[in-house]
């Protein structure tokens, strides 16, 4: 296709192009909306009907509050159609902010979608005097003569403003003519192409995904969110030729686990922009996409989408990377620079890129936003980028870093003055500054009241977009200055990479707050309640490793909801992942979904290498007392038995037929006719054998105990459905079986035909070290049951099974809730976290830290009888001293310890053991304070302990 330049093209005559090349061609596809091209080009003439009959024939400035749907896309062609200007509007951007957009631009007419029209449903107030344009039949644009005018706007868009304004960009159709020109010259792009859409659209980057397609007559296909997941079977079922997205969507693929050699075979143009292209993952994603040209390309907003390109060379790009940086090449086609150095001279070599040409804008909406942002130079008005650059041997530019302060979150620029305003501008703050910390998220330190975090995330996504939200919001008494007097930026980024949080217990507990909600809970729900009678707090929050409660203390929290939350309170990568999911679809029963797929593609992939292939999984109810329901039945429907054999001080659940199961006889007492047929053997309990043996010349009689009885003809015990076992039992004290105790009874199993069921409910997840704890003791079970940590805070079981066991028929075993797709979201997302940053390691690691901690302090203290665990399951036991009571002295170093800031949970047989459940991304801090407090405890109630008379 030519694209030989006769007069200025506006961005409909950029569409018409593809529409005339190709009009039965696909151009646009969005889930599973498909628009020819014809199609698209009649809904546009449509809407730009209906904005005309609202404003009449003059160049309407064009909101489109819409999403990337449809409508959306219709929007932005039908306003290029009619002679107007598109101003795209985010309508999940608060409404504030919508509102100064609006006025900026002088938008006269509206075009939503269901997104947008919900948001006016909502929020009338924000937009109160604007129309929606309805699509008409009727003359639908004013002629190709308007939309050739040069100077015309083709859109507006925003970028972040230090004021706390959104600073309006205008771009006129002959610097988008320019840049398309350049574009379509460069990549040669063919109406066979397919292009990824990944971008939002108020986002200059999704002009390029419209028009580069539009202008050559290939299809435009919107990436979802929940792609990333099985991107190259996602992109291998569209076809997807040219992708185009931030470098971030690397990482995210990596972390998916998607991004292996040749995974993206379609592609031949890779294109990325919008922060700095790491090298690593420009090569890592030329080996996906071994077929594909991969550029880097660069360009603020003001210079029309991009200005600059480098071509990746395996050979040579890595060399020519600086701080591992690929470069940005060279400037477009007409485009020029010079540098400035710090005093805003002319220079050479390295200094802040101003860019002039046919692609720079001419100025802000605003004239005052245009401060600072131009200088003047040998007749020429050259646009400050505040980017530093050097000119590399090559005669290219490589990004160094910001003159400004202006940053990348996310691939969406980020004025940090903006962030200062909107923080200082919420209640009881008076300043505020905001750094970006290493880990690329936003952290806002603030003076005057000490505010709730929580609070004032949400007080400033009344007024900033979420992506310029703080991660952190810390509260100081004064800012750190330097010696000139002058805010101590340096002092403040140490304070960003060193942890805030600390457990700190401010009242008696309960606090008055708290014992007020603790005071109505009692009076209206039911006595079975058990937390909150042994940890009085009612909870507020929580971040990480800490919990806040209603009256402002923090807690280091050793429960995590009772190993639920494996990476601590509110993980952003499990938060995100969640609120993505919500989007699509929460409750599907067992229907399949790409994110049910995608978490059973993770969950069998966990699995040792021996096992995988070989086993299914089955969808459970919430819990893991479904879960061990579901692996009972299972074994009782394949092996045609009704009895299972359990051990000794095991517990699987709450419900009737798993307090059957269990070994603790407490709960089951007031409960009637439980669930028949289990016999009950001794477990390898080795600090309170419960044969009386010695662990170091018992020979493991306790296995032995069950081999006999099982290989006794005339023991009265019939071969069992199943065995099911602990490998660490939790509620029994932290118990850890014997690994010869853990592979004798497998072996007797495998030897008789009875399926061994590992409940793997607590153990699983990596809560040991490895991701299932049978890892460790070198056995293959027939049935594990996984659930708590699974589903990333999320309710969700499931049992992966042998294959031979799966006789049952269609409907044998359902539940409601067993297509949590929250819970299928968040869990995937923590087995890629688990990746991504080490966990079992850290787990190996810290673990160690603690135990050797537990052992130091029980060799200091007589009243701790044994210190045990695996992981991060780790339990003390307290044995009776100076006539005191185990349970007696356990609960006092619960109940002082939790006036110090730790919170965990009492087990075993008579609540005397304490027993720890840490996250599993416990920093080494976080462990010392956790040991400094156990040792403060321990010597506080070791001090009290006066030697009681023991009645006999």
């Amino acid at each position: 296709m030519t694209t030989s330049k006769a007069r200025t093209r506006s961005l409909a005559d950029w569409f018409l192009l593809g529409y005339t090349a190709n009009p039965d061609g696909i151009a646009l596809r969005v889930g599973t909306v498909e628009l020819s091209y014809q199609h698209l080009h009649d809904r546009a003439r449509r809407a730009a009907a209906g904005i005309l009959a609202v404003t009449g024939p003059v160049r309407p400035r064009v909101g489109v509050l819409a999403r990337r749907s449809a409508e959306g896309y219709v929007g932005v062609l039908a306003a290029a159609l009619c002679g107007g200007a598109a101003v795209p509007l985010n309508p999940d951007f608060p409404a504030p902010r919508l509102r100064q957009m609006v006025a900026a631009a002088g938008v006269s007419v509206l075009v939503a979608d269901e997104s947008g029209l919900a948001m006016l449903q909502s929020a009338p107030e924000v937009l109160r005097d604007l129309p929606v344009a309805v699509g008409m039949d009727g003359p639908a644009d004013l002629g190709p003569e308007s939309w050739s005018d040069p100077a015309a706007v083709a859109y507006v868009l925003f970028t972040s403003g230090s004021t706390g304004a959104p600073k309006g960009v205008p771009v006129t159709n002959s610097q988008v003519d320019h840049y398309l020109h350049v574009v379509h010259e460069r990549y040669s792009f063919q109406p066979t192409d397919v292009f990824s859409q990944n971008f939002d659209l108020t986002f200059d980057l999704a002009m390029f995904d419209m028009f580069a397609a539009w202008g050559c007559g290939g299809t435009l296909v919107t990436i979802p969110s929940t792609a990333m997941a099985s991107l190259p079977r996602y992109l291998e079922r569209h076809g997807v030729t040219v992708w185009f997205s931030a470098p971030s969507a690397i990482a995210l693929a990596r972390r998916w686990k998607r991004l292996e050699p040749g995974a993206f075979p379609t592609l031949r143009w890779s294109l990325f922009c919008g922060e700095p292209l790491l090298a690593v993952d420009a090569a890592d994603w030329q080996a996906a996409a071994p077929l594909s040209t991969v550029e880097n390309l660069y360009g603020p907003t003001e210079l029309t989408i991009s200005c600059s390109a480098h071509r990746w060379d395996p050979e040579a790009s890595p060399a020519q990377s600086v701080n591992g940086i690929v470069s940005i090449g060279a400037l477009h086609r007409g485009l020029e620079f010079v540098l400035l150095d710090h005093s805003g001279t002319v220079t050479e070599g390295t200094g802040e890129l101003c860019v002039a040409g046919p692609q720079t804008f001419s100025g802000y909406l605003d004239p005052r936003h245009d401060e600072g942002r131009f200088v003047e130079h040998a007749g020429t008005r050259w646009y400050r980028t505040g980017d530093l650059v050097r000119v590399n041997a090559q005669g290219e530019l490589n990004f160094l870093g910001r003159h400004d302060r202006q940053v990348q979150v996310r691939g969406v620029r980020i004025e940090l003055a903006e962030v200062d305003h909107a923080v200082s501008s919420c209640d009881g703050v008076v300043q505020a500054v905001t750094l970006q910390a290493a880990d690329g998220e936003l952290v806002a330190f603030y003076t005057g009241e000490v505010r709730d975090s929580a609070a004032l995330i949400r007080e400033l996504a009344c007024v900033l977009p979420r992506t310029a939200i703080p991660g952190e919001l810390r509260h100081l008494d004064a800012f750190p200055l330097n010696s000139n007097g002058k805010i101590d930026q340096a002092a403040l980024r140490t304070k960003a990479a060193t942890p805030q949080r600390s457990a700190t217990v401010m009242t008696a507990l309960p606090g008055p707050e708290s014992r007020r909600l603790l005071d109505r809970q009692a009076s209206r729900e039911s006595s079975a309640r058990a937390y909150p009678v042994h940890s009085p707090i009612a909870i507020a929050g929580g971040e990480g490793s800490y919990l806040r409660d209603a009256d402002g203390n923090v807690f280091l929290d050793f429960l995590t909801g009772a190993g639920v939350l494996a990476l601590g309170h509110n993980h952003p990568d499990l938060v995100a992942a969640a609120h993505a999911q919500l989007d699509v679809h929460t409750h599907l029963l067992d229907f399949p979904s790409e994110a049910k797929d995608t978490f059973t593609d993770l969950i069998l992939g966990t699995l040792p290498p021996a096992m995988r292939g070989r086993y299914k999984i089955h969808f459970c109810g919430p819990t893991g007392a479904d879960g061990v329901d579901a692996a009972i039945k299972l074994c009782k429907t394949h092996t045609g038995r009704g009895e299972v054999i359990a051990f000794q001080g095991g517990f699987h659940g709450s419900t009737q037929s798993t307090l059957a199961v269990s070994g603790l006889v407490g709960p089951k007492e007031p409960v009637q006719n439980m669930l028949p047929g289990v016999a009950f053997f001794p477990y390898s309990s080795c600090f309170a054998c419960p044969l009386g043996l010695k662990p170091d010349s018992c020979s493991v009689n306790c296995v032995q105990y069950l081999e006999n009885a099982l290989d006794d003809v005339n023991g009265g015990l019939r071969r069992p459905a199943a065995v099911l076992l602990e490998l660490v039992q939790g509620e029994g004290g932290v118990v850890p079986a014997r690994k010869e105790f853990a592979q004798r009874v497998r072996d007797l199993t495998r030897r008789l035909g009875i399926p061994l069921v590992v409940d793997e409910v607590q153990s699983g997840c990596g809560r040991t070290g490895t991701w299932f704890a049978f890892e460790q003791y070198g056995i293959e079970p027939d049935v594990v049951v996984l659930s708590k940590a699974l589903g990333g805070g999320h309710p969700v079981s499931v049992i992966l099974y042998h294959e031979r066991l799966d006789r049952w028929e269609s409907g044998a075993h359902t539940g409601t809730f067993r297509g949590n797709q929250l819970a299928f979201a968040a869990g995937a997302e923590l087995m890629r976290v688990f990746e991504r940053d080490r966990v079992l390691d850290n787990v190996r690691e810290i673990s160690s830290r603690l135990l050797n901690g537990l052992y130091e302090l029980a060799s200091e203290h007589e009243f701790i009888g044994d210190v045990r665990g695996l992981g991060m399951m780790l339990g003390a036991e307290v044995i009776s001293h100076q006539g005191h009571s185990a349970h007696e002295i356990a609960a006092l170093l619960h109940s002082t310890c939790l006036r110090r800031g730790l919170l965990f949970e009492l087990a075993g047989r008579n609540d005397n053991v304490l027993r720890f459940l840490p996250p599993l991304n416990l920093t080494a801090r976080e462990a010392h304070e956790a040991l400094d407090i156990l040792r403060a405890t321990f010597t506080e109630v070791g001090a009290d302990l006066k030697p009681r008379e023991i009645k006999r």
